[in-house]
């Protein structure tokens, strides 16, 4: 692999004819309010990191560009100004000691992307980056490398050396355990990802003061308390929460309240629900549902997982499967079922909803494409608007708003 190449943003004449028949004239989505999208995958299939004026009226994706000079901008992620975009670049390893890279760019006022600069994420293979709520530091999770680390972020943009790594040394797993006879549907317990730790997910509370962070490969939740002052990590009070063996925690979203965490594991296909405590970082379970349904007998991979806005609704996407579940969320945060929608592709990594939250955009990797849906009847419906929009390996996607 290479990790040296820094390229350009390429105007795409090729998309934009593709557009005309795909995802309608440019003139109708400059007919309203006009907002960005940005889309990252998996080179060289994906290209690089796709940009698209968003129309909230319509929910019309009309290509700008691709960004290239970038391997594998498997997630993004923008920060609190909404004036720069971050992306890892999902490459390296860890037995030859190569990492990964994460890339800040400018976001011009015509959505073009320009590079302000690079920096290692001090582990291979990084696959999730999220902003600490002050915009001064990104935290990124490697997942070959089975750690996180804190990258500082510089007033203009350009990201500086690790501030603090934080490596999850392995242990002994133990096997994981088969449903007992009667449980909820779930998906498949694989156990090739479980011989040592891979970090999947990082993010920050709301308030900034401690860091959570999923591990897939050994089951467990971490927490750090956060120095905003030196950009360093200590364990909490409880430094993780075992998540059940095999289930494979992949990502995480936080209640708008601030109090509440739920948690999707990637291999059992179910979320679990957790009290938060701002004051110690801990978590405490209370409660735990399939995104499958019952009597479900396939396999299946959980993807992603977001809430809406008012923390109504929360959305997961289901790989293999290839669906998008939606529950409703309940005073006390535990969660109900609605039911599920197709995604009119294959292998849904990721999604993401527009901010207006009447919109819900889903990256289907195998299919090289993105499928959009209406957002109706209070978030319990999505309705397919019939539009494709083609992209090569989509992994992630954010929007500006």
């Amino acid at each position: 692999m290479t990790s040296g190449a820094i390229g350009g943003t390429r105007r795409a004449a090729l998309l934009g004819a593709v557009a005309a028949t795909t995802v309608g004239p440019t003139a109708r989505a400059a007919a309203s309010p006009a907002r960005f999208a940005f889309v990252g995958t998996y080179t060289p299939n994906g290209g690089g990191i796709h940009g698209y004026r968003f129309d909230p009226a319509d929910g019309r994706l009309t290509p700008i560009g691709v960004t290239d000079g970038i391997e594998n901008p498997s997630w993004l992620c923008v920060d609190p100004t909404r004036r720069r975009l971050f992306a890892v670049s999902e490459i390296g390893d860890q037995g030859k000691g190569v990492f990964g890279l994460a890339v800040s760019y400018a976001i011009g006022p015509d959505g073009v992307l320009t590079r302000l600069g690079a920096a290692s994420t001090a582990g291979a293979g990084p696959a999730h980056a999220s902003l600490h709520p002050s915009g001064r530091f990104l935290l990124v999770a490697n997942y070959l490398g089975g750690s996180v680390a804190v990258l500082p972020v510089g007033d203009d943009g350009v990201l500086k050396p690790a501030s603090d790594v934080q490596v999850i040394a392995p242990e002994p797993r133990p096997a994981p355990a088969n449903p007992p006879a009667g449980a909820p549907a779930s998906g498949n317990f694989a156990v090739s990802d479980h011989s040592r730790p891979h970090m999947h997910m990082v993010a920050s509370d709301r308030d900034g003061r401690f860091v959570l962070a999923a591990d897939a490969g050994s089951d467990r939740l971490y927490a750090w308390r956060f120095d905003a002052g030196s950009g360093r990590l200590t364990p909490a009070a409880t430094p993780w929460t075992p998540v059940a063996p095999g289930s494979a925690p992949r990502h995480f979203c936080f209640h708008p309240n601030g109090r509440l965490v739920y948690v999707l594991r990637e291999h059992d296909s179910r979320i679990g629900c957790y009290h938060y405590d701002p004051r110690t970082g801990g978590l405490t379970a209370f409660d735990e549902v399939a995104t499958l349904p019952a009597g479900f007998a396939g396999g299946s991979l959980g993807s992603e997982i977001a809430l809406s806005a008012d923390g109504r609704r929360l959305y997961a996407a289901n790989r293999l499967r290839n669906t998008i579940t939606v529950f409703e969320v309940s005073r006390s945060g535990a969660l109900s079922r609605i039911g599920e929608t197709w995604t009119q592709g294959d292998y849904p990594r990721g999604f993401g909803l527009a901010p207006s939250g009447g919109w819900l955009v889903v990256c289907n990797q195998r299919s090289d494409s993105l499928s959009t849906f209406r957002v109706g009847a209070a978030g319990t419906r999505l309705d397919f608007d019939g539009r494709f929009t083609p992209v090569g390996s989509p992994a992630s996607i954010v929007f500006i708003a």
